[in-house]
């Protein structure tokens, strides 16, 4: 009981240190109340886009990957081919402009997955999902500096880095199990 009290107590002294600028509020209901119980308006939902991803396989069934340092993780995760769709675009094209703009890589082998409607908070979208096979280089590509290059991974190693955390991002995770699934069995 008496380390409960000093873990209390050294919470509230170093919550007493803290000066914040902007008071904290609590939402409810897409309303929030500050500290003041002054009632806000409404906070309008947000739409952070819809999105595609791809699993994209080359002839010999290794997976495109992206390595991607986390410095909030301290580690390096595996994703996919993925973005935002544009105005206008459908996300078939969304999908293969992003497959050449990051990789140089593009197909004609196409295979729509599934559509799923995510809801975080108020940032509604859809993702699009596609597995890509027989997966090419194109000519001229000159690939960004400021990302690691892409890399080719046996579809085996594919499987265990869903298991082991490699693959870190739901969404991408969600991509290569549709595929393996439905056209990779």
């Amino acid at each position: 009981m008496a380390e409960v009290a000093a873990g209390q107590a050294t919470l509230e002294s170093f919550a007493a240190t803290m000066d914040f600028d902007q008071p904290f509020g609590n939402a409810t209901m897409g309303t929030p109340f500050l500290p003041d119980f002054e009632k806000k308006p409404a906070i309008p939902p947000l739409s952070s886009g819809d999105y595609v991803n791809a699993i994209a396989l080359n002839e010999s069934g290794e997976v495109l990957i992206l390595p991607v340092y986390h410095c909030y993780a301290g580690r390096t995760t595996w994703q996919l081919i993925g973005g935002g769709i544009e105005p206008g675009e459908d996300p078939l094209t969304a999908v293969q402009r992003l497959l050449h703009t990051h990789t140089g890589y593009a197909t004609n082998d196409w295979t729509y997955l599934s559509s799923y409607f995510s809801d975080s908070g108020n940032h509604k979208s859809v993702g699009h999902f596609f597995c890509a096979q027989k997966v090419q280089a194109t000519a001229a590509f000159v690939p960004p500096t400021t990302s690691t290059p892409p890399q080719w991974i046996p579809l085996k190693e594919i499987r265990y880095a869903l298991l082991d955390g490699r693959i870190a991002k739901i969404s991408h995770a969600t991509t290569i199990s549709l595929a393996l699934l439905t056209i990779l069995k």
